[in-house]
């Protein structure tokens, strides 16, 4: 498998889904003090 590949598809995955993945198993993290862009 290409790994340059499946990073990049990883980190396409990771900006869409991670925050809503955040959102739903850790709704104290919606807070301001942790901003989308510094994970």
């Amino acid at each position: 498998m290409d790994v340059l590949n499946l990073r990049q598809c990883f980190r396409e995955f990771s900006l869409e889904a991670y925050p809503a993945l955040v959102a739903l198993v850790w709704p104290e993290y919606q807070r301001p003090q942790v901003k989308p862009d510094e994970i």
